[in-house]
């Protein structure tokens, strides 16, 4: 227990009077040139008793650093010793405290080891001693770390909510921990949930009543001076304060300082990181975010400490279905809802507060806003979308609440592969149901995850599947045959990596939890054993006559000012919804510039420039009539 954890102000004042008595007894000692004996020491126990019992310090230890904090702290003393010998050292403690011995100066002895005293120049049997500034300050009761330690360490705050499976992982650390057959090891984290490893760390230290602190694994020294100097300050304050270290490993960041350190520190220390770190003789445990029954259990606690209602309960279970977040974000993004009245205004809550800046250039967020009224095509392909939609929906109930997911962990993810000519509604399709989930979308960039260097490829994807998992968003890989094509023949090692790469992302669609949406403009090409791991399959077909007038229809909003646009007509010329779309945008910016409605003309004009793009030729047929 620290001296800041006195259970009340009376224990405190004790303390201060137990020191008094000692220093009063000490200084009248020296001023009468007798030695102290061990039967003249305050029979209360105090901090200073307590430090002694920490780091195991002999009687004479014990009392050579009482000696130090009692010239600082009591007047009386260290008038006594100025009139002795000046100042503390050696020699004066060898003449006043009972059994001496030389050893207790030395460098490897406990007291200088541990920084508890400081030695001053001169010869070491007269040179002045002083007591650590930290230490003196534990013995009066502030107690906090040291000044070497304040710019790297932080306290780790506590979690609100606690995972059942991350309790467990607690107290298993803990266990081991307090297990006296064995020293104090170093428990390693590692796995997809870093707010989960950070509260793991705080509650197995919490349940032996210490008290956990951050640091970086990037500010540790790697200087081995500078590295042993801030270990041996860590493990003091460590073993005065009752305290544990818990270290941030950045991904991909240098092991070797690290190994370094944990070698030269004694005490409880957790190493977090994404990934297994390789480093000897350390306890590695896995810290994954929340199930989805764990998830729904979280997300329902926290929206009850702000709502109540069955409606809030449904917003819980959708968010338990679409997202695998940390018990912290459930806790903040529930927060941010305090003041709200609508359930929606959840989903807008979690998509505000999570980002997906780590991704970098990878990916492309699109704001869906198309609807399912703006989908034309064949009903068999509707019904296939809606389909599509509601198995995400309805996945917390089929796997969990059914049982599917006990049975494996195969065929749980909801994939789709959207095939169809360019501008046939594969992306608008996508749009519109992760605006129905309220979910979001993520246009993969096939050019910035593609390399031509070995490994890098997969690694970009796993940073795609792992960035996007927590937030169950939508991803979209456009124009999927150029990373999911056949598998090759191995012929060198590009080949067999490349191949590699495909396996790689077989593996991650199978255990992805959101919905990942493949489109291809050329369906043959893709490998078919990942067209036969796909959950549905939608083919976009061109649109026919009936289905362009559809799609006309619909292709200016009602805000826009038109004339005479005939429907029929217009869909009289073969083409896709998405060159539909460009047509009637350029046909309004050329109205627009004439000042005037959009008519025939310049659709027309706006048809044989979208047509030239494409070096179609433009036969009279096809816009007959359109110009009138």
């Amino acid at each position: 227990m620290s001296v800041t954890d006195w259970p009340d102000v009376a224990e405190l004042e004790a303390n201060q009077r137990g020191l008094h008595e000692e220093f009063e007894r000490l200084a009248a000692s020296l001023a009468g040139g007798a030695r102290m004996s061990e039967r003249e020491r305050p029979s209360a126990p105090t901090s200073l008793d307590r430090v002694g019992e920490a780091f195991g310090l002999t009687p004479f230890e014990r009392g050579l650093l009482g000696l130090c904090a009692g010239v600082e702290l009591h007047t009386g003393l260290a008038q006594a010793v100025a009139a002795s010998t000046g100042e503390v050292s050696w020699s004066l403690a060898h003449e006043l405290l009972p059994d001496p011995h030389w050893s207790a100066i030395t460098p490897a002895a406990t007291l200088r080891r541990w920084q508890l005293l400081q030695v001053g120049p001169g010869p070491v049997a007269h040179a002045p001693l002083r007591i650590c500034e930290r230490v003196l300050h534990y013995l009066v009761g502030v107690d906090d770390v040291d000044v070497l330690l304040a710019p790297v360490v932080t306290r780790l705050r506590a979690p609100e909510l606690l995972p059942a499976p991350h309790a467990d992982l607690a107290v298993q650390i803990a266990r081991s921990w307090a297990d006296p057959s064995s020293p104090w090891g170093a428990a390693a984290l590692h796995g997809d949930d870093r707010d989960g490893r950070l509260d793991v760390s705080w509650a197995a230290c919490a349940a032996l009543g210490l008290e956990p602190f951050l640091v970086r694994a990037h500010d540790l020294p790697v200087l081995p001076g500078e590295r042993d100097l801030l270990a041996t300050v860590w493990t003091r304050d460590s073993l005065l304060s009752g305290l544990a270290l818990v270290i941030d490993v950045e991904e991909g960041g240098p092991e070797a300082p690290l190994a370094g350190w944990l070698e030269r520190v004694d005490g409880p220390v957790v190493v977090c990181s994404r990934a297994p770190v390789g480093l000897p003789g350390v306890v590695r445990l896995e810290v994954s975010r929340p199930d989805a029954p764990e998830q729904r259990r979280l997300w329902r606690t926290a929206l009850a400490e702000h709502h109540e209602g069955r409606e809030w309960e449904d917003a819980a279970d959708l968010m338990s279905s679409t997202h695998r977040l940390s018990a912290r974000e459930i806790v903040e993004c529930s927060r941010l809802t305090a003041d709200a009245t609508d359930p929606a205004d959840l989903g807008r809550a979690v998509r505000g507060q999570l980002q997906h800046a780590e991704l970098g250039g990878l990916v492309r967020p699109i704001r869906p806003r198309a609807r399912w009224s703006d989908l034309v095509l064949p009903g068999d392909r509707l019904e296939l979308l809606h389909a599509l939609a509601d198995q995400v929906l309805a996945k917390r109930i089929v796997h969990d609440d059914w049982g599917f997911a006990d049975t494996s962990a195969r065929g749980l993810a909801v994939t789709a592969l959207f095939a169809g000519e360019s501008g046939t509604g594969k992306t608008m399709a996508a749009e519109v149901i992760a605006h129905e989930l309220g979910l979001d979308l993520l246009h993969v960039d096939l050019s910035a995850v593609v390399s031509k260097y070995i490994g890098e490829t997969e690694k970009n994807l796993r940073l795609v599947f792992d960035g996007a998992d927590a937030t169950g968003a939508i991803l979209l890989f456009d124009e999927a045959d150029a990373l999911f094509g056949k598998r090759s023949e191995v012929r060198d090692s590009h080949d067999r990596y490349a191949n590699i790469e495909v396996s790689y992302l077989l593996q991650r669609m199978e255990t992805y939890r959101g919905l990942a949406v493949l489109t291809t403009n050329a369906r043959a090409n893709l490998d078919p054993a990942f067209v036969r791991r796909l959950g549905f399959i939608v083919q976009f077909p061109f649109p026919d006559a009936e289905h362009r007038a559809r799609i006309w229809q619909g292709a200016f909003p009602d805000k826009t000012p038109t004339q005479g646009l005939d429907p029929r007509a217009l869909s009289r010329l073969a083409i896709s919804g998405g060159a539909i779309r460009n047509i009637a945008v350029a046909a309004a910016f050329r109205a627009a510039a004439a000042d005037r409605p959009v008519g025939m003309a310049e659709v027309a004009w706006a048809a044989r420039a979208e047509l030239a793009k494409a070096e179609r030729t433009v036969s009279p047929s096809d816009l007959a009539g359109w110009d009138a």
